[in-house]
């Protein structure tokens, strides 16, 4: 029931947000803003997923093999 209010009150935060950068955007530079744009609880259609499974294992394994030139420091990746 929290989780309903919540979406709710984003769903009308939002709708303000893109009706104020519509009113306020120069239709010729660039496209207009949606509601997804500004809630945050929406799924963006453009998230960097990476859907082949064998590409994602790649990247994993390069990440944490030997191998791997770059060192996980704190909450950063280093060359060394």
């Amino acid at each position: 029931m929290v989780e309903g209010k919540v979406c709710d009150e984003w769903n009308r935060t939002s709708m303000i947000a893109c009706i104020l950068a519509n009113s306020n955007r120069d239709p010729k530079k660039s496209k207009a803003f949606t509601m997804s744009d500004f809630h945050p609880l929406l799924k963006s259609k453009t998230d960097d997923v990476i859907h082949d499974n064998k590409e994602g294992f790649r990247q994993l394994k390069k990440l944490f093999t030997k191998d791997n030139p770059e060192v996980i420091k704190g909450n950063r990746i280093v060359e060394e």
